[in-house]
């Protein structure tokens, strides 16, 4: 059972020292994203109602022209607030969302690093797979019962954890300790320990030390201590947390607690939980009269040392980590501050160091409590909020393409998932075989390719120019977003072994094959062509990095090689997360020319010009890619 009734993982950091994390419930988790989930809806409606008064302001006359660049936002706005929440929040405000931050909880990466745009974009992106069915999270919340590091799937691609903070009052005293526990102290000396700890998190710290047994009152029967003092405060802190419990998880830490409590009494009857309360009564009976409270003195006696001598350094160190989290980050303070805080925290570190080794394997309160301090110190100084823009610029224009070249193989696999389904649909349904093809083809093309057979020949085009003027922004928006929404999808799947990923590519190909080989049935193949001639190039060079992106992930569980499972989703989810970052650019790029060129009625030689110089473009961007893997790889 965990030391402190919760959920705790540990990790260490480049310093080498351990720092013990508390795993965030699922109940806590749950309750943040019902906050963040209202907080989006309500911008949602905010959003709305302000292009609803826009369109009202604009007047009858300048609707007609101006009401497709409203819907058109509307849908990137909508799009904006499912994706891009909370990978923004939580890569800008330190791992929190504004759910996050009232439920006192942060996601860190593994090794206890602040989280980056990259972490955040992979466990959010896989959120689409973590909340089915729907929106009910059955995956993501049955990952995080079962996993041992409360992960769900899209924690474990992205390598981070949702670790629980809590505001720490330390308010007990350390009395009586011996001369011979400190070098050069005072004999009876005390140190007062009041700190508040601000947002270092963690369960309820407690400082204790043993105090020689005397009998008081008279010289009455003294009644001792039985249990050790970790045992003593795992029972007080089950009494304190039992009434928010969940009915099992009670029942399992009483009984757990018994067994612990009977192990050390084997006379006492300890059958049920108010044996337990009895049991603390008297324990704090025994405690509050003064008697020694050592079953286990020796090994506390250079806990107990450390704690006297390093207590105030603690408090300060306390102190200042809250004064800088209210400021906002390290960014904040003077430079000479800084180096006042960087020595303080290795200070502390040391203290956390030699506490691990004193407690020979147990886990004491005073180093529960020192270890949430040492943790909000080490996700200050590795905090990293910036994002500069020669390092985007690097990132679309080097690192992106270097990691196409590295990853051609399951780009290679997810073209041929795409491609080969497309060409298959399309001669199924050109040929006009009775095997059903044609029924993939919805009402809406159906009536499109009619209402085009109806136009004059010289004016057939994808869209009529009234509508194309009309609609334009709009399809491009719809579009544009829908593509990313695909690859997205196609991405997350991979952390189902690829089975989503495959289905994806696969429908994708048939779709736009059967629609292509419907326009070809009819004899105007040269219309949808023509549209789409502009921007398909970069739209389907996407969509493959994006399958190539989630086939990554998948290889990570199906051949992960000579690294462990855990490891190569890491490492794959980083790497595939460039792809997913050069996918959502290039969307973008199409997306413009979609809505800009592909409805306009131009000459057909001119949209392949620019399907031309698109390819042109993807060469060049390639090209840079490969230099730089080379120079990597010569490195």
């Amino acid at each position: 059972m965990s030391r402190t009734l919760d959920q705790t993982l540990e990790v260490e950091t480049p310093e080498q020292v351990v720092l013990t994390y508390t795993v965030a419930g699922v109940g806590s988790r749950a309750a943040a994203a019902i906050i963040d989930t209202a907080i989006i809806i309500v911008a949602w409606l905010l959003f709305g109602a302000m292009l609803s008064w826009a369109a009202r302001e604009f007047g009858s006359t300048s609707d007609a022209l101006r009401a497709p660049w409203l819907t058109s936002l509307g849908l990137l706005g909508q799009f904006l607030l499912q994706w891009g929440y909370y990978v923004l929040f939580e890569a800008l405000a330190d791992g929190q969302t504004p759910g996050k931050r009232r439920m006192r909880l942060r996601v860190v990466r593994d090794g206890g690093f602040a989280v980056d745009f990259g972490a955040s974009a992979v466990r959010n992106l896989v959120r689409i797979v973590d909340q089915q069915p729907l929106v009910f999270y059955f995956f993501g919340m049955a990952s995080v019962v079962f996993s041992r590091s409360g992960k769900r799937l899209g924690d474990f691609a992205a390598g981070t954890i949702v670790v629980q903070e809590r505001a720490i009052r330390v308010s007990e005293r350390v009395v009586d300790v011996d001369a011979t526990d400190i070098p050069g102290a005072v004999p009876g000396a005390t140190a007062d320990t009041d700190a508040l700890t601000g947002e270092a998190g963690g369960a309820a710290a407690a400082v204790r030390a043993g105090v020689n047994a005397r009998a008081e009152n008279g010289g009455g029967p003294v009644i001792l201590p039985q249990l050790p003092d970790d045992l003593t405060a795992l029972l007080e802190r089950f009494v304190a947390r039992a009434p928010e419990l969940e009915a099992g998880r009670r029942i399992a830490l009483a009984a757990s607690l018994m067994a612990r409590v009977r192990a050390v009494l084997p006379n006492e009857t300890v059958m049920v939980e108010p044996d337990l309360l009895r049991i603390l009564a008297r324990e704090r009976q025994a405690r509050s009269s003064g008697a020694a409270v050592s079953v286990d003195a020796a090994p506390g006696r250079e806990e107990r040392a450390i704690v006297a001598g390093g207590m105030q350094r603690w408090q300060r160190f306390g102190a200042r980590l809250q004064t800088i989290q209210a400021r906002g980050g390290l960014s904040s303070i003077p430079e000479e501050d800084l180096s006042d805080f960087v020595a303080e925290y290795r200070d502390v570190s040391a203290d956390l160091a030699r506490m691990r080794t004193a407690s020979r394997g147990r886990t004491p309160d005073e180093m529960y409590y020192l270890g949430r301090l040492v943790a909000a110190g080490h996700n200050l100084l590795y905090r990293r909020r910036a994002l500069p823009l020669h390092e985007i610029l690097r990132f679309l224009f080097t690192t992106a393409p270097a990691e196409v070249w590295r990853s051609w193989r399951p780009i290679a696999l997810a073209a041929l998932l795409l491609f080969g389904p497309m060409a298959v649909a399309f001669a199924r349904v050109k040929a006009e075989e009775p095997t059903g093809w044609a029924s993939l083809i919805s009402d809406g093309m159906r009536q499109r390719v009619e209402e085009a057979l109806d136009r004059p020949l010289e004016g057939r085009a994808y869209l009529p120019e009234r509508e194309a003027r009309a609609r334009g922004p709009v399809l491009a928006s719809g579009i544009t977003t829908n593509n990313v929404q695909v690859g997205y999808v196609a991405f997350a799947g991979g952390v189902l072994a690829g089975i989503p990923t495959v289905a994806s590519m696969m429908f994708n190909g048939v779709s736009i094959g059967a629609v292509l080989g419907y326009y070809s049935k009819h004899g105007i193949a040269r219309q949808i062509m023509g549209f789409i001639a502009a921007h398909g190039v970069l739209e389907l060079f996407a969509i493959c990095l994006a399958g190539g992106g989630g086939l990554l992930l998948a290889a990570a569980i199906l051949i992960p090689g000579s690294r462990t499972r855990a490891d190569a989703m890491v490492d794959n989810g980083r790497r595939a997360i460039v792809l997913i970052g050069a996918v959502t650019a290039i969307l973008i790029v199409a997306g413009i020319i979609e809505g800009t060129i592909s409805p306009n009625q131009w000459p057909d030689a001119a949209k392949y010009s620019v399907s031309a110089l698109t390819a042109i473009g993807l060469v060049a961007w390639l090209a840079s890619g490969r230099r730089a893997l080379r120079e990597e790889r010569s490195r």
